[in-house]
């Protein structure tokens, strides 16, 4: 009935200094994108610097 059982459980076996961004399973298309961003800006300063 409603929620999944694991929200209602307390979730021992996550460590601590986890975020909630880290622990989640699913990176929506946004963050996706963020990423990409700036992954392609370290790419691009690694190759121009030379």
């Amino acid at each position: 009935m409603g929620k999944p059982d694991f929200f209602s459980k307390p979730m021992t076996k996550q460590p601590k200094e986890l975020t909630p961004e880290q622990t989640s399973p699913i990176l929506s298309d946004e963050r996706l994108e963020e990423l990409k961003a700036e992954y392609e800006r370290i790419f691009d300063c690694q190759h121009s610097g030379h």
